[in-house]
């Protein structure tokens, strides 16, 4: 089968420096399969792309997305089918999860692909000729705890040189800024995902897709694709961009070890994003040698009331014992913040700019509390009547408003008017000179 892939524009303010991971995935699964792959990666080469593409008649198109990207998806959709009106559009990745029969009934998407696709997209493509006939369909996936299976992504599909020369992670000291030009001297970086899923169930977040449960890969399989990302591209830092990589001290140590055992990757310097719950001195120290630069933590609050609303599953004395930790053996520092929350109030907003002040830190974005589709936030609503998920024009609305989350706020959980907890954003803002000054157009 000849299939395209589609990665959509995303931030268009801010230049491209995340790979798309996921549909890496996919691209290598279909090519172990035996079919002809083109990726369009319009968020990387977004000044060469030639859409649709004419010499190209493509069976399948797939498109992935998060859910800010649902109008791109849509406008994606059309236009390919417009132009291949045979053609079956699969829409995957986290916006195909969390709102898929409104993707089916409002968009040219004919299947949803619910959760992680590798395996799904094999049963599609076997089945193509009956799905064919049975469209506007959503398939869930089997979850699979063997992650290692699954092969490094295409990365010879994309333009990879985008990616790379755009700093993420601790090189990224212009995070918010209108994508200003970087200093080219920059170390090449690039992400990579070390785990999937989360232990946790925070109300806000949308990363336990249907109890999937953490699961991490060998250390010896993360570092055959450090090993081949530092000799195809060059690369000299890596940062883990799934959310709950540093999850498990025993599995980060033995990951650790062997990296620092490594000689060909030893000198490659990596971050994460970690849990305060779990990290110690014994698991930095080990970091530290293995390369690391710094640990990520989304705080969200420095209000022991509101974290445990938002069942964070944390302490504050966590949150301390963490966050000196950083400051002795870390340069590099990142934590973020969430306003708006359901119980919020003048106190518990105060708590988090003292807590700030106290900790000597500088967040690097302050967001709005958002009820993304698919959060157990979400759920709540749907539950108590204040959302009908399946009055497709309200929804196709609501999603379409979403933009950045540090940027606007979408819902009210407070007992207080929209002005205070936009002056409560503000404040934050100020008081603890906050990365994320700058508003963007959507």
């Amino acid at each position: 089968m000849k299939i395209l892939l589609i990665n959509p524009l995303v931030r268009e303010w801010a230049q491209p420096n995340c790979f798309p991971s996921g549909l890496g995935y996919i691209a290598t699964v279909l090519l172990q399969e035996g079919h002809d792959v083109v990726v369009m990666d319009f968020n990387a080469d977004r000044e060469n792309i030639i859409y649709p593409p004419l010499n190209y008649n493509p069976d399948m198109v797939g498109i992935t997305g998060i859910i800010t990207q649902y109008k791109a998806v849509k406008r994606l959709a059309k236009l390919f089918k417009e132009r291949y009106p045979t053609t079956i559009v699969v829409a995957g990745g986290p916006l195909a999860s969390s709102i898929p029969q409104l993707l089916l009934n409002k968009t040219y998407v004919d299947i949803c692909i619910e959760g992680e696709g590798e395996n799904i997209i094999k049963e599609i493509t076997k089945d193509f000729n009956t799905l064919k006939d049975h469209k506007d369909t959503t398939l869930e996936y089997k979850i699979e705890k063997n992650i290692n299976k699954f092969d490094f992504p295409s990365y010879n599909l994309f333009p990879m040189e985008k990616y790379i020369i755009n700093p993420i992670a601790a090189d990224n000291i212009r995070k918010w800024d209108d994508g200003i030009p970087y200093d080219k001297k920059l170390r090449r970086s690039l992400n990579i995902i070390g785990s999937r899923g989360c232990p946790y169930n925070c109300i806000y977040c949308y990363h336990n897709y249907m109890g999937q449960g953490w699961r991490m890969r060998s250390a010896n399989n993360i570092i055959e694709e450090i090993t081949l990302l530092k000799e195809n591209y060059g690369i000299e830092y890596i940062h883990f961009t799934d959310d709950a990589f540093a999850s498990s001290k025993k599995k980060i140590i033995e990951f650790c070890i062997i990296k620092n055992e490594d000689s060909f990757t030893r000198d490659i310097k990596w971050s994460c994003a970690g849990r305060a719950n779990v990290v110690d001195e014994e698991m930095i120290k080990y970091m530290i040698d293995s390369g690391c630069e710094g640990v990520c933590y989304g705080l969200e609050s420095g209000s022991q009331e509101i974290l445990n609303i938002m069942k964070k599953k944390v302490t504050l004395q966590q949150y301390e014992y963490a966050i000196q930790l950083n400051k002795k053996y870390f340069k590099y520092e990142d934590y973020s913040f969430i306003v708006g929350s359901p119980g919020e109030t003048d106190k518990t907003i105060n708590e988090s700019i003292d807590f700030c002040k106290r900790m000597d830190i500088v967040p690097t974005a302050i967001f709005y509390m958002t009820p993304y589709p698919g959060t157990p936030l979400f759920d709540s609503l749907v539950i108590n009547g204040e959302i009908d998920f399946f009055d497709y024009n309200w929804m196709e609305m609501f999603v379409e408003s979403l933009g950045e989350q540090g940027e606007q706020m979408i819902w009210n959980f407070t007992n207080y008017d929209n002005n205070v907890v936009l002056d409560w954003h503000n404040k934050f803002i100020k008081e603890t000179n906050a990365w994320n000054k700058k508003k963007h157009k959507k």
